[in-house]
């Protein structure tokens, strides 16, 4: 899909520039308090445990179906050819606390199961954007 025809993420925006490169070279990095060890997502500046600060750390590509839910409604025009989809909170398994919310492909909605192993994969949309999303693991 090209960039002219999607609407594409700020990668750009500095707080999340980590979490965009890593995704470029197929790997997930989440922020881990320096202090206390705890991973936060969605970024923020200081722990809201310690008041450390984080540093990003690559975790495995791997997670836990926590909740989903199937998108009927194209609310942009940009996504009226990819309805119905769906849409997952997803735990990451080498880092406690964190839930990503992204799409889950290559399975119909009724192959899923709260707690079912789910695996990244990465969709190149263009040489700058690289999506994570996650399959049932095989």
């Amino acid at each position: 899909m090209d960039k002219e025809n999607f609407l594409l993420p700020d990668i750009e925006w500095p707080v999340l520039i980590p979490f965009w490169e890593a995704c470029r070279n197929e790997e997930l990095k989440f922020p881990r308090c320096q202090k206390c060890g705890s991973w936060q997502w969605y970024p923020t500046i200081i722990c809201p445990d310690c008041q450390g600060e984080f540093e990003w750390a690559k975790v495995a590509p791997k997670g836990r179906l926590y909740s989903w839910t199937v998108v009927h409604k194209a609310f942009f025009p940009e996504f009226k050819e990819k309805i119905p989809f769906i849409v997952a909170c997803i735990e990451i398994d080498d880092a406690p606390g964190v839930r990503f919310i992204a799409n889950v492909v290559d399975c119909k909605p009724e192959d899923l199961r709260i707690g079912m192993e789910m695996d990244v994969v990465f969709e190149h949309i263009d040489d700058k954007v690289t999506k994570p999303q996650f399959r049932i693991s095989i």
